[in-house]
């Protein structure tokens, strides 16, 4: 799951999609809530959210080595669970590939969080990697 062969894999996958436009996600515990009620509502995005994150949680508490903090050298052993995770996936009807990576509660809970994110994968996977400005919703500046 966080092993730079598989990481590199999970790339090139969604590469073959077709596409060089990626969703990035970081997701805390208080904002599952919130997916289970878009999910209800039939967002789909949602529900694959949810289901990539269970299948994380899933392979986590069997990875050998343990899973890595996406930011630092962290650890995480079974009973010690992040504090987020940062969710990379094809901007595309229906993703096949994504690649999760957990996040240490002081990395986290640090300042900028989203430009960190994004200078790691910047450095680590994606080196041209541009922020696009999300979209206005209609009526709205």
């Amino acid at each position: 799951m966080n092993s730079k062969v598989e990481l590199e894999r999970n790339m090139h996958a969604m590469l073959a999609q077709g596409q060089g436009v990626w969703h990035i996600e970081i997701i805390f515990p208080w904002s599952v809530p919130r997916l289970h009620l878009r999910r209800a509502a039939g967002d789909e995005q949602a529900a694959r959210l949810l289901s990539m994150l269970e299948q994380t949680f899933t392979e986590m508490r069997k990875c050998k080595p343990p899973a890595l903090c996406l930011l630092c050298d962290h650890t995480f052993r079974k009973k010690h669970a992040p504090a987020a995770f940062v969710v990379l996936y094809p901007a595309v009807d229906d993703p096949h590939n994504s690649v999760i990576s957990p996040l240490c509660h002081p990395c986290a809970e640090g300042a900028r969080l989203p430009e960190r994110v994004t200078q790691k994968l910047r450095e680590g996977m994606i080196p041209d990697l541009r922020v696009l400005a999300q979209p206005s919703a209609v009526g709205s500046a």
